[in-house]
């Protein structure tokens, strides 16, 4: 027993020497040796982080070179696994995300909180670094997460795909189409069109600049900012100071010039070899002094210089791969740019350069910032290897997307952060009231106080508060008074939220007394524009084929057969047909709306049409639907307003909006109504004799612009000279709640309605997933078809299509699209053979016609093929094309892709129908397995799989 005892714990030593042996080396190989570039703080935890990337970094390379696995693949699932296993500090729920897929890019959504229900938010729209290779939404979490929080914005983070798989210009696309979807769509994410911005680390920063040029020459709607961190702007010149300075030092153990060649080669598909980059051994003198001279720098050292140049040399000199190489006209139109440099880094010569360019070119609102850490310090935000720097720079870089409104002789208050936890009692209504204020907040706690501090110094920003914010850690307030009292601030002690409610108090005595005096409304014109009662399925649909059809190119052949329609209708009216010819000479965009308001034939038409849902003219009036529409949204009220409309109302319809309190009504063509009440009651005093079942009805409307998602409405009066000065119009499809309703002793009944958003309503999802369907920007007639089909109105989806087709080259890309159209139409009127016919049309199209890397596209036309075999019952000719699509999708697909799972659903059904339950059953757990990562438990789709799960499960054998 005691031999034994001693053989146990002389192991155990033995096994502790060995552990201390193991660590002892890793200690002194890959930390003690660890190089610091100069008095950086915190030198041991950068000595730590930098040897165990070096430790990893070896580990992946000794994989790569034993199983084959590329080292940068293993990096990446290492680094991806740490978001699922790391545990989020004490603030975790300030800022709620999730993931989802834009354009077949994932995404990973921030959302704040205490983000405003009501108002459109900014956004702040992020691209990893990670030299292209390396890096996800996952391992920039941390930054974004406190990205969010700190600027009380959402943050859509982006996983565009990496190299060396693709190359430029791949991750750029993938970005843009992420930006051009959420700015097209900026409803369905409750983000402020006017305020987005573009933010990037390292690469990401590159892609940041880039994508901002990109939209900026398609004149898409503008960036308000680009937030450029520690960027990586060239690819040209590798012996600039912060190179030769920095690069020795190996920071990270990934800023080295291996990982620099290579992330060259991968991301350009260039063939440059490492002693070619750093000597500048690919440049020749032209190319060297074109770089000279885009930076205005003089000319240094040229020994390394060659006489011609290397044969991939001029990729290297595309702006859009090195941006700070982009001429003079494209940089002095770049919107507001906050620059954020370190100086322990390989790249800060390019932010330095980058910086001064703009400067130069007198760019307005350039903020540059340059911070005593190193490269890559922002990714740095958990415990234990979190540094205080990384906060700091998330909080400046917050503060730009916070922009401040104009007021300079305000109050000025000292704030402590003790009391930040009562700012959420005020909402953001009450908030906006204050808008006026300077708030001016000293911090001088330490610790998660900060972060408080920082949260709600973003909530007063996005309302419109002007604050100022300095943090002093472990101060004594007393020398902060001392400090700040001989500038006359206005110091207060006692709570700010007694202060914001007492200010608030204040202004609703003065509005409540100022509104006795002031009427706010819209104007009326005697028309009979009816309300519909109610919402349906129906009127969204409507709403979107509208949309659509205002998104079509016009061209003149339309125009000329509007002219035509227009003349047919008022033919036997010379004053009309006067009108038409001077419409068909002098029409312009910036007249739609006086056009409009005329009250000639195109008033009376254009009505007609909205409200019959004349879809032939409709098509035909698009152009002018889309001039009023942007004139509209141009110049939309920016205020609330109270307004008036009279007409007389049929006893039957009156009762259906009386049992209808509470509920929505419809605008079903414009609407006008007038700010002055007396205008509306005058209309009705002045009505001919009122037959017995119509009542006369004052509808009073609160229009409140600030209402996310409500359609837009216009003061007339400020914007055409020579009209109604009161009159008010609501854009066709704007929804009312229905208050209430009452009638006075002069039989007069008054409906009270509120303008109502386009958001809250039972068919949101329904709504939103619709529009997703139809995409955004300019479309083609086929989208416009494919909303008809949509619609159930299938002959003149089916006649619009083939009249498509017809006037198309053979050849021509849309020639696809036509072909599947019409085999969908055939399905739905229940013609397989018909549907099998373009089917097989447009197979025969993608075998002979696409690229090879168009595949999914192959996929699809399998995917049909196979529903139409299967709604015939040929199950084992269903049961081929479904294998097919899956194969192709599988090659060409993330494994986790929501469409494999379609098609393993698919698949399922076919063996069900089979009655072969078991491979039923193995493939709807597969398609679950994959849902559930995408959707959430209760997703229909989830819930749709579980179904057919339980009716296996249940099925007798």
């Amino acid at each position: 027993m005691t031999y034994q005892k001693k053989s146990c714990v002389a192991s155990l030593r033995s096994f502790l020497l060995i552990i201390t042996v193991i660590f002892a080396v890793f200690i002194t190989h890959y930390i003690v040796f660890v190089r610091v570039p100069g008095p950086m703080i915190h030198p041991i935890k950068y000595k730590i982080i930098t040897g165990t990337f070096a430790f990893i970094l070896d580990i992946s390379q000794l994989f790569e070179s034993i199983i084959g696995i590329p080292y940068y693949t293993i990096l990446n699932t290492i680094a991806d696994s740490y978001d699922k296993i790391k545990i989020r500090p004490f603030h975790h729920g300030q800022v709620l995300y999730h993931d989802q897929y834009i354009e077949d890019v994932l995404v990973r959504i921030y959302t704040p909180n205490n983000v405003s229900k009501t108002l459109l938010s900014p956004v702040i729209i992020f691209f990893h670094g990670g030299g292209f290779f390396f890096g996800s939404i996952y391992t920039h979490d941390t930054m974004t997460y406190h990205l969010s929080m700190y600027s009380g914005a959402k943050v859509i983070s982006v996983n565009y795909r990496l190299t060396p798989y693709v190359h430029y210009p791949i991750p750029i696309e993938d970005s843009i189409k992420v930006v051009q979807y959420v700015m097209d769509n900026y409803q369905e994410f409750s983000i402020d069109p006017t305020q987005v911005f573009l933010c990037g680390d390292s690469a990401g920063g590159n892609i940041a600049a880039v994508v901002e040029r990109q939209l900026r020459r398609k004149q898409k709607p503008v960036i308000r900012g680009v937030l450029l961190l520690y960027p990586l702007l060239q690819f040209v010149n590798f012996r600039l100071p912060s190179y030769l300075t920095n690069l020795p030092y190996h920071i990270l153990s990934l800023l080295c010039e291996d990982i620099f060649t290579q992330v060259t080669n991968f991301y350009v598909n260039t063939s440059f070899t490492k002693n070619e980059l750093f000597n500048n051994q690919h440049l020749s003198s032209d190319d060297y002094n074109n770089f000279y001279s885009k930076v205005n720098l003089q000319i240094s050292n040229k020994d390394h210089i060659i006489e011609k140049s290397h044969r991939d040399t001029w990729k290297l000199l595309n702006e859009n791969i090195s941006p700070l190489l982009a001429d003079d006209e494209i940089l002095y139109n770049s919107p507001s740019t906050f620059i954020c440099a370190c100086t322990y880094d390989v790249l800060l010569s390019d932010a330095q350069l980058y910086f001064q360019r703009l400067q130069k070119l007198n760019v307005k609102d350039i903020v540059y910032r340059e911070y005593h850490i190193f490269h890559g310090a922002m990714t740095f935000m958990d415990f234990p290897v979190a540094f205080n720097e990384a906060f700091h720079i998330i909080h400046d870089c917050a503060q730009i997307a916070r922009p401040l409104n104009d007021n300079n002789n305000l109050p000025v208050i000292v704030y402590f952060p003790d009391d930040a936890f009562y700012m959420g009692s005020l909402d953001d209504k009450q908030l906006a009231k204050l808008s006026s204020t300077y708030i001016y907040i000293l911090t001088v706690d330490h610790g998660y106080l900060r972060d408080e501090a920082f949260i709600y110094e973003g909530h007063l920003k996005r309302v419109g508060i002007q604050v100022v914010h300095n943090h002093y850690q472990n101060a004594f307030h007393r020398s902060i008074v001392l400090l700040y009292g001989p500038f006359g601030l206005d110091i207060v002690f006692y709570s700010i939220m007694d202060y914001i409610r007492s200010k608030i108090s204040k202004k609703n005595r003065k509005s409540s007394n100022e509104s006795s005096s002031t009427a706010s409304a819209s104007a009326i014109a005697n028309d009979e524009n009816q309300l519909s009662n109610g919402l349906s399925i129906e009127y969204f649909q409507m709403q979107l084929l509208l949309d659509c059809l205002m998104r079509i190119p016009y061209n003149t052949a339309d125009y000329e057969e509007l002219i035509a329609l227009c003349y047919e209708q008022m033919k036997d009216d010379q004053n009309e047909i006067r009108m038409l010819s001077e419409f068909k000479k002098n029409y312009s965009p910036d007249r739609a709306l006086w056009w409009y308001l005329q009250e000639c034939f195109l008033y009376k038409i254009l009505n007609y049409s909205l409200e019959s849902q004349d879809i032939r003219s409709l098509f035909l009036f698009r152009r002018i639907l889309h001039d009023v529409e942007k004139q509209m949204q141009q110049h939309r009220c920016s205020t609330p307003l109270h307004v008036y409309r009279s007409q007389l109302m049929p006893i039957e319809l009156l009762d259906k909006w009386i049992s209808s309190i509470g509920q929505c009504v419809v605008v079903n063509s414009f609407l006008s109504t007038t700010i002055n009440s007396e205008v509306a009651r005058n209309f009705l005093n002045s009505s001919q004799t009122i037959r017995d079942d119509y009542y006369r009805v004052l509808i009073e409307i609160d229009a409140d612009p600030r209402i996310l998602g409500s359609k837009p409405f216009v003061h007339i009066g400020s914007i055409h000279s020579d009209t109604d000065k009161n009159e008010v119009l609501f854009m066709f499809g704007s929804i009312f709640l229905i208050n209430n309703i009452t009638c006075g002793n002069d039989g007069l009944y008054t409906i009270e309605l509120t303008l109502y958003s386009d958001n809250d309503h039972e068919f949101k999802q329904v709504f939103d997933d619709m529009k997703k369907k139809y995409g955004s920007g300019e479309i083609n007639v086929l989208t416009f078809v494919q909303v008809l089909y949509d619609l159930d109105k299938f002959d003149e989806a089916e006649e619009y299509t083939n009249s498509y087709l017809e006037d198309l080259p053979s050849d021509h890309e849309d020639t696809l699209q036509c072909y599947n159209l019409l085999g969908s139409i055939a399905v739905a009127k229940a013609d397989f053979e018909t549907s099998l016919m373009w089917y097989n049309q447009a197979l025969e199209f993608q075998m002979r016609k696409l690229p090879k890397y168009d595949n999914l596209k192959i996929a699809d036309s399998h995917e049909n093929i196979g529903d139409v075999y299967w709604k015939q019952g040929s199950y084992d000719l269903a049961l081929q094309h479904y294998l097919t699509s899956l194969e192709i999708k599988t090659q060409a697909l993330p494994s986790q892709h929501p469409s494999i799972a379609a098609t393993l659903e698919n698949i399922g059904r076919i063996n069900e129908s089979k009655r072969d339950f078991s491979q039923a059953l193995s493939y709807f757990q597969k398609a679950r397995s994959i849902y559930c990562r995408t959707y959430s438990v209760t997703h229909d789709k989830v819930a749709q799989i579980d179904e057919h799960i339980r009716r296996i499960t249940h099925n007798p054998k």
